[in-house]
């Protein structure tokens, strides 16, 4: 029932200081560290995921005196929307006063109301959705892999973005270096698409994911073979005619997310040319990259000490590749927070 304990503070520093000393001595470590929205105050979360039950200190916004008491929230898992409506209108009958009323959260992915009860305490109701497929952090990918909530959240929005460009219901999807978060989303939506081919060259997690939907004919995953410093050093080159390990299908949607962010030019080239066999007119292709307009190198790997883990390229540089690979760009959009970096959406130039 627990969700977690929430703690206000006059001084973060102060507080946090203190928190990771005192929890570094069980070998608890703090998971997240951000704003948080609707307070808009910094705060940060001690324990393994937001999934399970956690402690949190954060930022003081009421203009309220602070003292013991007021300033901590019992935060109460209620599972449902409908529930935490119906606790919260409960406590309010029964004598309790509102601080914050029932509110989705991050496009109603979770939901949250507060209240303090008749002697002040102050009451989180809070719900958020089951993980329909749970996914251990060690396949998870990207700066919210520790997260198991967020990471869900993220791929849902990377399914939202995808929806502005092309209709995901009874789509074939295409998800080169798909990671985990592409196929999570589309289970926790009921499986929208007509069906989805997954491949990486990370086999363990293309085991796992084989093994967790295999009883789902909508999903096909596969690893695949190509060289790349960061990820697969000893595979084999790849080219533009480079086969994929999958039968020759026409998807309606290509993604590549966080996957030219970490190849070469060369790389790149024949990934893009040899995707251009799975695509029909009305394809859209949807891929991430580190694009920067005034740069002047055509292509830097920015941190050499670690191959590949940036890979930044001049924007007309990564253009000029595009074009080359037989690809016409329609759109180009701004990094999305929690989503996905600078992209690129395109289709087939025939």
């Amino acid at each position: 029932m627990l969700a977690f304990t929430a703690i206000e503070t006059n001084d973060l520093e102060a507080a946090r200081t203190f928190y990771d000393a005192f929890f570094a001595a069980d070998h608890i470590k703090p998971f997240v560290r951000e704003r948080n929205w609707p307070h808009k105050s910094i705060r940060v979360a001690y324990g393994k995921e937001e999934s399970q039950p956690h402690f949190i200190i954060q930022e003081r916004t009421s203009q309220a005196e602070l003292v013991v008491g007021n300033n901590v929230a019992i935060n109460l898992h209620c599972g449902t929307s409908g529930r935490v409506q119906r606790l919260y209108k409960k406590a309010l009958e029964l004598g309790a006063t509102s601080v914050m009323a029932p509110i989705a959260i991050n496009r109603g992915t979770y939901y949250l109301a507060e209240f303090l009860d008749p002697e002040g305490n102050k009451i989180g109701l809070y719900a958020a959705p089951k993980i329909k497929l749970e996914v251990p952090k060690l396949f998870r990918r990207g700066a919210l892999r520790s997260r198991d909530l967020s990471s869900l959240r993220s791929g849902l929005n990377i399914l939202r973005e995808i929806e502005k460009f092309k209709a995901i219901e009874d789509a074939t999807i295409l998800d080169f270096g798909c990671g985990v978060k592409i196929a999570q989303a589309l289970h926790q939506k009921d499986d929208p698409h007509k069906k989805y081919y997954g491949l990486d060259v990370y086999g363990e997690m293309i085991d796992f994911m084989s093994d967790a939907l295999a009883d789902n004919k909508k999903y096909e995953f596969a690893t695949v073979p190509f060289q790349n410093e960061m990820y697969n050093k000893n595979g084999e080159p790849m080219t533009a005619t480079s086969k994929l390990p999958i039968k020759n299908i026409k998807a309606d949607i290509i993604c590549m997310f966080s996957v030219i962010t970490h190849m070469v030019p060369e790389d790149t080239l024949a990934l893009l040319s040899l995707l251009t066999y799975y695509a029909k007119k009305d394809t859209r292709l949807i891929f991430t990259a580190f694009s920067h307009k005034h740069q002047k190198e055509d292509f830097i790997d920015d941190d050499p000490k670690n191959p590949l883990l940036r890979a930044f390229y001049n924007r007309d540089f990564l253009v000029d590749i595009i074009g080359k690979a037989g690809w016409k760009i329609l759109e180009e959009r701004d990094p999305i927070a929690r989503a996905m970096n600078h992209s690129f959406i395109c289709e087939l130039d025939k």
